[in-house]
């Protein structure tokens, strides 16, 4: 008589299961600069050197059509009313904030300072601007 039984495995290996979850954080800590680029197109004027920003904060943008958007959602008329009151909203829940200001480049130096003026106004303390480095 052979009394030699097979006992069933009752663990788990979650050794690839750490694996993959590790191969997926990576994933997404790589792309997630590139998502928070927004998505309405402007034509920013050209620097030859810019300093380095990781944190993007709240982006506020400046179209050649003289529309206004916070965060990639169209703000609408009056349009630096409205500004004035989104951006208070998202600094009193963060109040130290970058507010980062991109105007287009056919944008006329008194509109894009009217939106700087307007995000000072709503309580902004960090305050830059938007620009592209320029190829050499």
């Amino acid at each position: 008589m052979d009394f030699h039984e097979e006992i069933p495995i009752t663990d788990i290996n979650v050794t690839p299961l750490t694996d993959v979850f590790m191969v997926l954080l990576v994933i997404f800590m790589v792309t997630a600069p590139m998502m928070i680029q927004s998505s309405i197109r402007v034509d920013l004027p050209e620097v030859a050197a810019t300093g380095p920003s990781t944190d993007v904060g709240i982006m506020v943008t400046l179209t050649n059509k003289n529309q206004i958007s916070l965060d990639d959602q169209l703000v609408p008329e009056p349009r630096l009313e409205n500004l004035k009151h989104w951006v208070a909203g998202k600094l009193a829940k963060q109040p130290n904030r970058r507010v980062v200001v991109n105007g287009d480049r056919n944008v006329s130096h008194g509109e894009y300072i009217e939106v700087v003026d307007t995000v000072q106004q709503a309580g902004a303390k960090h305050i830059g601007m938007g620009v592209e480095r320029r190829n050499n």
